[in-house]
């Protein structure tokens, strides 16, 4: 038990993570969010300084059909 610190930004990490360990709690900078309504959110502005001001849980829902094929689910809970 305890925590895990991931490598920062790295997809692939945060995935075999989510699929082989469980859920994510992380702080994210959640300001530009107000009018988000799904999809992928790629409103950031990597070249300016982020106000972190909100704690989320990530998730990862896997359904493997039986042709041995899945689909995967991602939530953010706030």
């Amino acid at each position: 038990m305890g925590f895990e610190t991931l490598p920062h930004n790295d997809y692939l990490a945060t995935l075999e993570h989510l699929a082989n360990v469980g859920p994510i709690s992380t702080s994210v900078a959640a300001g530009d969010w107000g009018m988000y309504f799904g999809g992928v959110f790629d409103g950031c502005d990597y070249e300016s300084n982020v106000n972190v001001n909100h704690a989320v849980q990530l998730v990862i829902y896997i359904k493997i059909q039986q042709t041995g094929t899945f689909s995967a689910k991602f939530s953010v809970v706030r």
